[in-house]
């Protein structure tokens, strides 16, 4: 909301405001509960907001300006983002490892239905974004995250426990 009133003037309706309340809370609950938080970890977290944020503030402006659908929109970003993957590469991944890495038909199948994956979750958020505002957008999403983690998460993994050691008879002996 206050990157969208510094840049493009929109002033969210105070009811759209409040549903930041909810929303939050509990993000500041589950960072208490469940996550474990150091310096350089929260700073790369506010980049990623940020940035985050911005792209999709620009998708949704750019997508209204030049009534673009999401389709023509993954067609113009792609080149794009593919581009500047390219230029990053080498900066983050071991380009000896991947030129000498030996290819099976079973990586090749996962990295396809990766980049099939990939593509529909891209459709969707042009989408989605182009239909509503970022703040749904976040809404939704982060909805979509609490939904999944509590469907694949079960009762035991919500809690870290400490392994009990048992004894063998000499260990005991030997006390």
């Amino acid at each position: 909301i206050f990157i969208q009133y510094i840049f493009y003037n929109v002033n969210a309706p105070l009811a759209i405001k409040f549903t930041l309340i909810p929303i939050l809370y509990g993000i500041g609950l589950a960072t208490v509960h469940d996550v474990e938080m150091n310096f350089m970890g929260t700073i790369y977290a506010c980049i990623a907001v940020l940035f985050t944020t911005c792209g999709q503030i620009f998708t949704q402006v750019y997508q209204k300006r030049f009534t673009l659908n999401a389709l023509q929109l993954l067609y113009l970003t792609s080149p794009v983002i593919m581009f500047g993957m390219m230029i990053l590469i080498p900066f983050f991944d071991d380009i000896d490892k991947l030129m000498n890495y030996r290819w099976n038909w079973e990586t090749i199948f996962w990295i396809l239905l990766s980049c099939i994956l990939a593509l529909g979750v891209n459709i969707t958020n042009y989408l989605v974004l182009g239909k509503t505002s970022p703040l749904t957008y976040q809404v939704s999403a982060t909805q979509t995250a609490t939904r999944t983690k509590s469907i694949t998460q079960t009762p035991t993994q919500t809690r870290t426990q400490t392994p009990t050691r048992t004894r063998t008879p000499s260990q005991t002996a030997t006390r």
